[in-house]
Protein backbone atom coordinates (compact mmCIF):
# COMPACT_ATOMS: atom_id res chain seq x y z
CA UNK A 1 0.00 0.00 0.00
CA UNK A 2 0.98 3.73 -1.19
CA UNK A 3 2.44 5.93 2.07
CA UNK A 4 0.38 8.81 2.39
CA UNK A 5 0.96 12.14 4.81
CA UNK A 6 -2.87 11.74 6.30
CA UNK A 7 -5.06 9.09 5.96
CA UNK A 8 -8.59 10.11 7.48
CA UNK A 9 -10.67 7.58 8.93
CA UNK A 10 -14.66 8.38 9.09
CA UNK A 11 -15.22 6.03 11.51
CA UNK A 12 -18.60 6.81 11.92
CA UNK A 13 -21.90 6.06 9.45
CA UNK A 14 -21.80 9.70 8.60
CA UNK A 15 -22.06 11.16 4.90
CA UNK A 16 -23.13 14.77 6.86
CA UNK A 17 -19.93 15.51 7.69
CA UNK A 18 -17.80 13.62 5.83
CA UNK A 19 -18.32 14.82 2.66
CA UNK A 20 -17.82 18.06 3.60
CA UNK A 21 -14.26 17.36 4.31
CA UNK A 22 -13.79 15.09 1.21
CA UNK A 23 -15.24 17.61 -0.95
CA UNK A 24 -12.83 20.20 0.62
CA UNK A 25 -9.74 18.38 0.33
CA UNK A 26 -10.56 17.43 -3.26
CA UNK A 27 -11.68 20.89 -4.62
CA UNK A 28 -8.72 22.18 -6.64
CA UNK A 29 -9.08 25.87 -6.00
CA UNK A 30 -8.97 25.29 -2.94
CA UNK A 31 -4.97 23.96 -3.34
CA UNK A 32 -4.62 21.05 -1.12
CA UNK A 33 -2.16 18.71 -2.42
CA UNK A 34 -4.91 15.77 -3.14
CA UNK A 35 -2.60 13.10 -3.92
CA UNK A 36 -1.18 13.46 0.08
CA UNK A 37 -4.57 12.36 1.43
CA UNK A 38 -6.31 9.11 1.67
CA UNK A 39 -9.83 9.04 2.95
CA UNK A 40 -10.66 5.93 4.45
CA UNK A 41 -14.41 4.39 5.66
CA UNK A 42 -15.34 0.74 7.14
CA UNK A 43 -18.97 1.49 5.47
CA UNK A 44 -19.84 0.45 1.89
CA UNK A 45 -23.07 2.97 1.89
CA UNK A 46 -21.09 5.78 2.97
CA UNK A 47 -18.09 4.37 0.29
CA UNK A 48 -20.25 4.35 -2.73
CA UNK A 49 -22.01 7.63 -1.84
CA UNK A 50 -17.78 8.96 -1.99
CA UNK A 51 -16.83 6.82 -4.38
CA UNK A 52 -16.46 8.96 -7.29
CA UNK A 53 -13.69 10.65 -5.82
CA UNK A 54 -10.13 8.44 -6.47
CA UNK A 55 -8.39 9.24 -2.81
CA UNK A 56 -11.61 7.54 -1.27
CA UNK A 57 -10.90 3.59 -0.02
CA UNK A 58 -13.28 1.20 1.57
CA UNK A 59 -11.92 -0.35 4.04
CA UNK A 60 -13.25 -4.10 4.34
CA UNK A 61 -14.06 -5.65 7.10
CA UNK A 62 -17.49 -7.49 8.81
CA UNK A 63 -16.42 -5.09 12.39
CA UNK A 64 -16.61 -1.49 11.29
CA UNK A 65 -16.14 -0.12 14.90
CA UNK A 66 -12.57 -2.25 15.10
CA UNK A 67 -9.35 -0.63 16.34
CA UNK A 68 -7.87 -2.84 13.29
CA UNK A 69 -8.70 0.20 11.04
CA UNK A 70 -6.56 2.15 12.85
CA UNK A 71 -3.64 -0.18 13.51
CA UNK A 72 -3.27 -1.70 10.13
CA UNK A 73 -3.00 1.63 8.54
CA UNK A 74 -0.78 3.44 10.99
CA UNK A 75 2.25 2.35 8.92
CA UNK A 76 1.31 3.94 5.81
CA UNK A 77 0.43 7.37 7.29
CA UNK A 78 2.46 10.29 8.75
CA UNK A 79 -0.71 11.62 10.13
CA UNK A 80 -3.95 10.14 11.70
CA UNK A 81 -7.27 12.06 11.12
CA UNK A 82 -9.86 10.11 13.52
CA UNK A 83 -13.39 11.42 12.82
CA UNK A 84 -15.57 10.50 15.63
CA UNK A 85 -13.73 7.43 17.50
CA UNK A 86 -16.08 4.21 18.43
CA UNK A 87 -16.42 3.30 21.77
CA UNK A 88 -13.59 2.56 25.00
CA UNK A 89 -12.69 -0.84 24.19
CA UNK A 90 -11.87 -0.17 20.55
CA UNK A 91 -9.93 2.85 21.54
CA UNK A 92 -8.02 1.47 23.84
CA UNK A 93 -6.99 -0.97 21.69
CA UNK A 94 -5.28 1.34 19.17
CA UNK A 95 -1.70 0.38 19.35
CA UNK A 96 0.14 2.43 21.31
CA UNK A 97 2.92 3.18 18.38
CA UNK A 98 0.69 5.03 16.36
CA UNK A 99 -0.99 6.98 19.16
CA UNK A 100 0.97 10.30 18.82
CA UNK A 101 0.12 10.33 14.68
CA UNK A 102 -3.59 10.71 15.83
CA UNK A 103 -5.86 13.94 15.81
CA UNK A 104 -9.16 12.54 17.17
CA UNK A 105 -11.88 14.92 16.05
CA UNK A 106 -14.51 14.90 19.15
CA UNK A 107 -18.47 14.67 18.37
CA UNK A 108 -19.28 15.09 21.77
CA UNK A 109 -20.61 11.82 22.53
CA UNK A 110 -17.70 9.85 22.59
CA UNK A 111 -16.16 7.66 25.44
CA UNK A 112 -19.22 8.68 28.15
CA UNK A 113 -20.58 6.50 30.56
CA UNK A 114 -23.38 6.30 32.21
CA UNK A 115 -23.84 7.68 35.94
CA UNK A 116 -22.94 6.02 39.39
CA UNK A 117 -25.28 3.10 39.33
CA UNK A 118 -24.43 2.19 42.60
CA UNK A 119 -22.77 -0.79 42.26
CA UNK A 120 -18.91 -0.81 43.58
CA UNK A 121 -17.66 -2.86 41.07
CA UNK A 122 -19.64 -1.44 37.81
CA UNK A 123 -18.28 2.08 39.39
CA UNK A 124 -14.66 0.61 39.77
CA UNK A 125 -14.24 -0.49 36.80
CA UNK A 126 -16.03 2.47 34.92
CA UNK A 127 -13.09 4.64 37.20
CA UNK A 128 -10.41 2.61 35.74
CA UNK A 129 -11.62 2.76 32.32
CA UNK A 130 -11.68 6.69 32.21
CA UNK A 131 -8.19 6.74 33.94
CA UNK A 132 -6.81 4.77 30.75
CA UNK A 133 -8.66 6.74 28.53
CA UNK A 134 -7.49 9.80 29.87
CA UNK A 135 -3.81 8.30 29.61
CA UNK A 136 -4.34 7.25 26.05
CA UNK A 137 -6.08 10.87 24.77
CA UNK A 138 -2.97 12.36 26.39
CA UNK A 139 -0.77 10.38 24.18
CA UNK A 140 -2.62 11.79 21.03
CA UNK A 141 -1.52 14.59 18.92
CA UNK A 142 -4.18 16.81 19.30
CA UNK A 143 -7.83 16.33 19.65
CA UNK A 144 -10.02 18.22 17.00
CA UNK A 145 -12.96 20.50 17.82
CA UNK A 146 -15.79 22.29 17.24
CA UNK A 147 -15.73 26.02 19.20
CA UNK A 148 -15.56 26.52 23.23
CA UNK A 149 -18.24 23.64 24.32
CA UNK A 150 -15.76 21.08 22.92
CA UNK A 151 -13.41 22.77 24.58
CA UNK A 152 -14.43 22.47 27.64
CA UNK A 153 -15.84 19.39 27.55
CA UNK A 154 -12.10 17.94 26.78
CA UNK A 155 -10.45 19.77 29.29
CA UNK A 156 -12.85 17.96 32.04
CA UNK A 157 -12.63 14.73 31.02
CA UNK A 158 -9.28 14.61 29.85
CA UNK A 159 -7.26 17.43 31.17
CA UNK A 160 -4.66 19.55 29.68
CA UNK A 161 -4.40 18.04 26.22
CA UNK A 162 -3.57 19.72 23.34
CA UNK A 163 -6.55 21.18 20.94
CA UNK A 164 -6.99 22.54 17.24
CA UNK A 165 -10.40 24.24 15.74
CA UNK A 166 -10.81 21.13 13.21
CA UNK A 167 -13.95 22.23 11.26
CA UNK A 168 -16.02 20.91 8.76
CA UNK A 169 -16.31 23.31 5.99
CA UNK A 170 -19.77 24.02 3.89
CA UNK A 171 -19.81 26.42 1.00
CA UNK A 172 -23.42 27.88 2.47
CA UNK A 173 -22.17 27.66 5.91
CA UNK A 174 -22.69 31.53 6.42
CA UNK A 175 -21.20 35.12 6.49
CA UNK A 176 -22.02 35.77 2.76
CA UNK A 177 -21.62 32.84 1.60
CA UNK A 178 -24.99 31.73 0.38
CA UNK A 179 -27.55 34.76 1.33
CA UNK A 180 -30.67 33.14 2.69
CA UNK A 181 -34.10 34.71 2.23
CA UNK A 182 -35.93 35.49 5.19
CA UNK A 183 -39.25 33.32 4.39
CA UNK A 184 -42.32 36.04 5.51
CA UNK A 185 -43.99 35.35 8.85
CA UNK A 186 -47.87 36.84 9.62
CA UNK A 187 -48.51 38.08 12.56
CA UNK A 188 -50.97 35.47 13.03
CA UNK A 189 -48.92 32.71 12.19
CA UNK A 190 -48.52 30.04 15.95
CA UNK A 191 -45.49 30.75 17.58
CA UNK A 192 -43.20 28.12 16.53
CA UNK A 193 -40.65 26.15 19.30
CA UNK A 194 -38.55 23.90 17.60
CA UNK A 195 -37.79 20.71 20.73
CA UNK A 196 -34.58 19.08 20.27
CA UNK A 197 -32.33 18.66 16.77
CA UNK A 198 -32.49 14.73 16.55
CA UNK A 199 -34.77 11.49 17.34
CA UNK A 200 -32.46 10.82 20.18
CA UNK A 201 -32.78 10.74 24.31
CA UNK A 202 -30.44 13.73 24.66
CA UNK A 203 -32.73 16.05 23.88
CA UNK A 204 -34.77 15.46 26.15
CA UNK A 205 -38.33 15.57 24.76
CA UNK A 206 -40.55 14.75 27.26
CA UNK A 207 -39.53 16.42 29.92
CA UNK A 208 -39.30 20.12 27.89
CA UNK A 209 -42.46 19.08 26.03
CA UNK A 210 -44.60 18.50 29.94
CA UNK A 211 -43.03 22.42 30.68
CA UNK A 212 -44.47 23.40 27.59
CA UNK A 213 -47.96 22.14 28.58
CA UNK A 214 -49.32 24.85 30.04
CA UNK A 215 -49.26 26.62 26.56
CA UNK A 216 -51.18 24.31 24.67
CA UNK A 217 -54.30 26.55 24.47
CA UNK A 218 -52.02 29.38 22.83
CA UNK A 219 -51.32 30.24 19.24
CA UNK A 220 -48.17 27.56 19.78
CA UNK A 221 -46.95 25.14 17.64
CA UNK A 222 -43.91 22.32 18.16
CA UNK A 223 -41.75 21.49 15.84
CA UNK A 224 -39.40 18.03 16.20
CA UNK A 225 -37.02 16.70 14.04
CA UNK A 226 -36.66 13.10 13.82
CA UNK A 227 -35.09 12.52 10.42
CA UNK A 228 -32.39 10.43 12.50
CA UNK A 229 -32.45 8.83 15.82
CA UNK A 230 -33.26 5.88 18.08
CA UNK A 231 -36.66 4.26 16.11
CA UNK A 232 -38.26 3.24 19.62
CA UNK A 233 -37.47 6.67 21.02
CA UNK A 234 -39.41 8.39 18.09
CA UNK A 235 -42.15 6.29 18.51
CA UNK A 236 -42.73 7.03 21.99
CA UNK A 237 -42.71 10.51 21.46
CA UNK A 238 -44.32 10.65 18.43
CA UNK A 239 -47.33 8.76 20.27
CA UNK A 240 -47.06 11.84 23.13
CA UNK A 241 -47.73 14.75 20.92
CA UNK A 242 -50.28 13.04 19.22
CA UNK A 243 -52.32 12.12 22.10
CA UNK A 244 -51.70 15.74 23.76
CA UNK A 245 -50.93 18.44 20.95
CA UNK A 246 -52.91 17.01 18.72
CA UNK A 247 -52.69 19.51 15.04
CA UNK A 248 -50.51 21.67 17.41
CA UNK A 249 -47.12 19.91 16.09
CA UNK A 250 -44.68 19.06 12.95
CA UNK A 251 -42.62 16.13 12.91
CA UNK A 252 -39.47 16.71 10.07
CA UNK A 253 -39.26 13.01 9.32
CA UNK A 254 -36.61 13.25 6.34
CA UNK A 255 -33.15 15.05 5.61
CA UNK A 256 -33.97 18.39 4.25
CA UNK A 257 -31.22 19.99 1.60
CA UNK A 258 -29.36 22.53 3.77
CA UNK A 259 -31.54 25.92 2.09
CA UNK A 260 -34.89 24.18 3.23
CA UNK A 261 -33.46 23.50 6.48
CA UNK A 262 -32.27 27.24 6.85
CA UNK A 263 -35.95 28.19 5.96
CA UNK A 264 -37.45 26.26 8.81
CA UNK A 265 -35.04 27.72 11.21
CA UNK A 266 -36.02 30.93 10.44
CA UNK A 267 -39.81 30.20 10.73
CA UNK A 268 -38.79 29.25 14.16
CA UNK A 269 -39.26 31.56 17.27
CA UNK A 270 -37.85 29.86 20.18
CA UNK A 271 -35.42 27.17 20.50
CA UNK A 272 -35.05 24.15 23.11
CA UNK A 273 -31.64 21.96 23.77
CA UNK A 274 -31.91 20.50 27.04
CA UNK A 275 -29.24 18.27 26.53
CA UNK A 276 -26.62 17.86 29.10
CA UNK A 277 -23.28 17.37 26.64
CA UNK A 278 -21.46 18.63 24.14
CA UNK A 279 -24.06 18.32 20.85
CA UNK A 280 -26.22 19.85 18.38
CA UNK A 281 -22.99 22.46 18.11
CA UNK A 282 -23.89 23.39 14.52
CA UNK A 283 -27.61 24.22 15.20
CA UNK A 284 -26.29 26.13 17.68
CA UNK A 285 -24.72 28.22 16.09
CA UNK A 286 -26.88 28.77 13.38
CA UNK A 287 -29.37 29.64 16.13
CA UNK A 288 -27.16 32.28 17.53
CA UNK A 289 -26.91 33.65 13.74
CA UNK A 290 -30.48 34.23 12.92
CA UNK A 291 -31.08 35.75 17.15
CA UNK A 292 -33.47 32.80 17.81
CA UNK A 293 -34.75 32.56 21.52
CA UNK A 294 -32.42 29.78 22.64
CA UNK A 295 -33.37 27.53 26.05
CA UNK A 296 -30.58 25.85 27.60
CA UNK A 297 -29.90 22.83 30.51
CA UNK A 298 -28.65 25.08 33.36
CA UNK A 299 -26.38 22.03 34.33
CA UNK A 300 -25.30 21.46 30.74
CA UNK A 301 -22.22 22.41 28.83
CA UNK A 302 -23.66 24.70 26.07
CA UNK A 303 -25.40 27.11 28.69
CA UNK A 304 -22.22 27.02 30.72
CA UNK A 305 -20.54 28.46 27.51
CA UNK A 306 -22.51 30.56 26.66
CA UNK A 307 -22.42 32.18 30.04
CA UNK A 308 -18.55 32.57 29.18
CA UNK A 309 -19.26 33.84 25.97
CA UNK A 310 -21.62 36.29 27.71
CA UNK A 311 -24.19 35.44 25.09
CA UNK A 312 -27.77 36.08 26.57
CA UNK A 313 -29.99 32.68 26.43
CA UNK A 314 -32.21 31.24 28.58
CA UNK A 315 -32.36 28.07 30.85
CA UNK A 316 -35.05 25.79 30.42
CA UNK A 317 -36.01 25.83 33.78
CA UNK A 318 -37.08 28.83 33.61
CA UNK A 319 -40.07 28.01 31.16
CA UNK A 320 -41.96 27.09 34.38
CA UNK A 321 -41.83 29.81 35.91
CA UNK A 322 -42.77 32.33 32.88
CA UNK A 323 -45.90 32.95 31.49
CA UNK A 324 -47.28 33.00 27.63
CA UNK A 325 -46.40 36.32 27.18
CA UNK A 326 -42.87 36.30 28.69
CA UNK A 327 -41.55 33.02 26.98
CA UNK A 328 -43.12 34.74 23.64
CA UNK A 329 -41.88 38.14 24.40
CA UNK A 330 -38.92 39.30 21.84
CA UNK A 331 -35.42 38.89 22.21
CA UNK A 332 -32.52 40.69 20.66
CA UNK A 333 -28.80 40.96 21.31
CA UNK A 334 -26.56 42.92 19.92
CA UNK A 335 -24.37 41.81 16.77
CA UNK A 336 -20.92 42.94 18.74
CA UNK A 337 -21.20 39.99 20.72
CA UNK A 338 -21.69 37.45 18.42
CA UNK A 339 -19.32 38.86 16.25
CA UNK A 340 -16.40 38.68 19.05
CA UNK A 341 -17.48 35.27 20.38
CA UNK A 342 -15.81 31.90 19.66
CA UNK A 343 -19.25 30.63 18.42
CA UNK A 344 -19.75 32.67 15.99
CA UNK A 345 -20.68 31.51 12.72
CA UNK A 346 -17.47 30.99 10.04
CA UNK A 347 -17.42 31.79 5.75
CA UNK A 348 -16.12 28.66 4.12
CA UNK A 349 -12.82 30.18 3.50
CA UNK A 350 -12.02 30.83 6.86
CA UNK A 351 -12.47 26.96 7.72
CA UNK A 352 -10.15 26.07 4.61
CA UNK A 353 -7.87 28.69 5.99
CA UNK A 354 -8.17 27.19 9.26
CA UNK A 355 -7.52 23.73 7.67
CA UNK A 356 -4.18 24.72 5.78
CA UNK A 357 -3.07 26.00 8.65
CA UNK A 358 -3.61 22.46 10.48
CA UNK A 359 -1.56 20.49 8.03
CA UNK A 360 1.54 23.60 7.95
CA UNK A 361 1.54 22.78 12.07
CA UNK A 362 1.34 18.98 11.03
CA UNK A 363 4.36 19.58 8.46
CA UNK A 364 6.62 21.54 10.63
CA UNK A 365 6.01 18.97 13.83
CA UNK A 366 7.33 15.93 11.51
CA UNK A 367 10.15 18.03 9.63
CA UNK A 368 11.48 18.73 13.28
CA UNK A 369 11.11 15.15 14.15
CA UNK A 370 13.49 14.09 11.13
Amino acid sequence: MKHYRYIHIFWHDDLKFSTRIVKMLNEESNSFQIEDHLMVTPYADVYEALKGYKNVMLFKTDTPGSADIVNKLGPYADWIFINCLTDWKNTLKIKKKYQSKIIWRTWGHELRFADKDGKIFTNLIKKMVRYLLRQEIRRFHAVGISNIVDQMDIEDRFGDVKTVRYPYPIRNSGNGDVKQEIPYKDVSEPYCVLVGHSGHQVDNHIEVLKSLEKFHEENICIYLIFSYGNKEYMEEIRRYVRDYWKDKFVIVDHFLAYSDYIKLCHKMDAVVLDGLQSYALGNLILFLDLKKKIFLNRRGLLHKALEHEKIPHFCTDEISRMTFEEFNSDFYFPDELLAKSQLRKHKYSEDVEQWKMILAELEFVKELDE
